[in-house]
């Protein structure tokens, strides 16, 4: 931090180790990367002067987390909360500026410190904190906590990534979505806890906004949220979940939104100054929850979407598909034959994203090249009927663009993550999208819900896998058990795993990997093992 000299030191040395760590030499490696120092958060506002709290109850009732990894850099998080409903969605905390103290080590006993300090948590972002912690090793794990006062967080781990370029054996990442609290137990985050992966993807949908309903799991009282304090206590709720608290101390994580953390399939045109209003509230909840490397929401645009490398391996460009996007087509029918749906006006990136992603196609430096995004890419349709307005199937025009850039600029090994409908699968990526028969540019991995739709999908589950498994452009398709996907990726394979549980519908069930493949280097062959 700027305001101690020690954190200047301490950053001076990290830089050094991590130059020495990443230097290339030219006999040995031909490649080229950077270690050089990247831009952080602005100035957390220094709380050391601020009077310690004696507060009687855990202030950390929401766990810790981090997030937004880089390679000498990474984004640590709690909220201080001591009670999951207030009415002003503070969690009972008071109206002033806490000071909270912030320790980062090599190990877990924190013997080895290196880096710390105190920064104010403030009543006007619910007390969340968010430390831009760096100076940091590239590639090396650490662990963190906080304190105020007497009490202290749990502790989390953590992983900066590569330096951009350097050669790496390999990343192996977790991909969730769909996590809605009444419909299950996060069960499955349990034993997302214990994976040996680096990262963590969820593609939105981290909380829904319904209000209280019948045939259901585990009870959720209240009406809808749509206001501040409303959408800060239901992150709170899904933050007090033990088995989510495991799985975001355990690893660090990437956060995106989808529709649910504001409203239903909500789009551009929702332009209404109520609208507006309650969208600017949602997002500020969603920052104010999430160790996410962005600058404090003022108003309902929030820019997002970014792009990160794992070292020379990867390149993940993260979208949001759901902040820009035109009206569904047909207001979201099912009437055959829409018209308006092939409109190529019609957007789901926005101008200014499309022209950006265009910009990291053109990059030609990593062995694979991953668009992390929210909503089902590839053609999902039966018989021809368009199942979901909301899906590109909605944006034919939209999503076809991109197909062709992916073909014209020969984008090498070219996946897609996407989470949304609920249901996993593996689907082919055709140059042109509506016929099988034209080359394959890519594969789409989309990862099943956490829990949402559990008990519909036990029913309708086979169906839909019947289905869905009569196209040829569909590898594999699960519909019936909820879970997450692990991927091990190399210069050589992606290996997924559709990680399974056998019900989310009591707190601890068992886990297994119902199905893997391995998606091939070049060839983009699907190989099921």
């Amino acid at each position: 931090m700027a305001s101690h000299p020690i954190y200047r030191r301490r950053f001076i040395t990290g830089f050094a180790a991590a130059l020495a760590a990443c230097k290339a030499s030219p006999e040995k490696q031909p490649l080229t990367f950077s270690c050089d120092p990247t831009t952080g958060l602005q100035h957390l506002e220094d709380g050391s002067h601020l009077e310690e709290p004696d507060l009687e109850s855990n202030p950390f009732l929401l766990g810790v987390a981090s997030g937004d990894p880089l390679h000498d850099r990474v984004i640590i998080w709690t909220r201080l909360s001591m009670e999951l409903d207030a009415i002003d969605g503070r969690g009972g905390m008071s109206d002033e500026q806490i000071p909270v103290h912030w320790e980062v080590s090599h190990s877990e006993d924190f013997t080895d410190i290196v880096n710390s300090g105190t920064v104010a948590a403030i009543p006007e972002l619910a007390h969340a904190v968010h430390v831009d912690v760096d100076g940091l090793e590239p590639l090396t794990s650490y662990f963190y906590r906080f304190q105020v006062g007497t009490w202290i967080s749990p502790i989390g781990k953590t992983k900066t990534t590569p330096c951009i370029g350097q050669p790496v054996d390999g990343i192996s990442f977790a991909v969730t979505s769909c996590q809605r609290w009444e419909d299950g137990f996060f069960t499955p985050h349990e034993h997302l806890a214990e994976e040996n992966i680096d990262v963590v993807f969820h593609v939105g949908d981290y909380i829904y906004e319904y209000g209280e309903q019948d045939n259901v799991v585990r009870e959720l009282t209240g009406t809808e949220i749509i206001d501040l304090a409303s959408y800060r206590n239901r992150y709170a709720l899904y933050r007090s979940d033990p088995a989510l608290q495991k799985a975001h101390a355990a690893f660090p994580w990437k956060v995106v939104w989808d529709d649910h953390e504001v409203d239903n399939n909500y789009t551009i045109e929702d332009d209404n100054p109520e609208f507006i209003r309650r969208q600017a509230e949602a997002f500020q909840a969603f920052y104010e929850h999430m160790p996410i490397r962005i600058p404090i929401p003022t108003s309902h645009e929030v820019h997002l979407y970014h792009a990160f490398k794992w070292g020379s391996l990867a390149k993940f460009i993260i979208l949001d598909t759901r902040q820009y996007r035109d009206e569904h087509a047909c207001e979201d029918t099912e009437e055959s034959g829409c018209p308006d749906v092939n409109d190529d006006s019609r957007t789901v990136l926005g101008t200014q994203q499309r022209q950006w992603l265009s910009e990291k196609l053109d990059e030609d430096d990593t062995t694979w090249n991953v668009i992390v995004q929210q909503i089902v890419m590839g053609n999902f349709k039966i018989n021809g009927e368009l199942l979901n307005y909301d899906m590109w199937d909605g944006y034919p025009p939209a999503r076809q663009s991109i197909m062709d850039e992916v073909e014209q600029k020969s984008v090498a090994n070219f996946l897609v993550i996407s989470g949304d409908i609920h249901i996993g699968g593996i689907a082919l990526l055709h140059s042109d999208v509506e016929d099988f028969d034209s080359k394959i540019i890519g594969v789409e991995v989309v990862t099943p819900s956490l829990t949402s739709n559990s008990r519909e999908l036990e029913s309708t589950g086979p169906l839909l896998e019947f289905g869905l498994n009569n196209l040829e452009n569909i590898s594999y398709v699960n519909a019936t058990k909820r879970g997450y996907v692990v991927i091990d990726m190399n210069e050589q394979q992606s290996v997924v795993r559709y990680r399974l549980v056998d019900t989310v519908e009591v707190e601890s069930s068992p886990i297994q990997t119902t199905a893997e493949y391995s998606i091939l280097a070049d060839s983009l062959k699907v190989v099921a093992t």
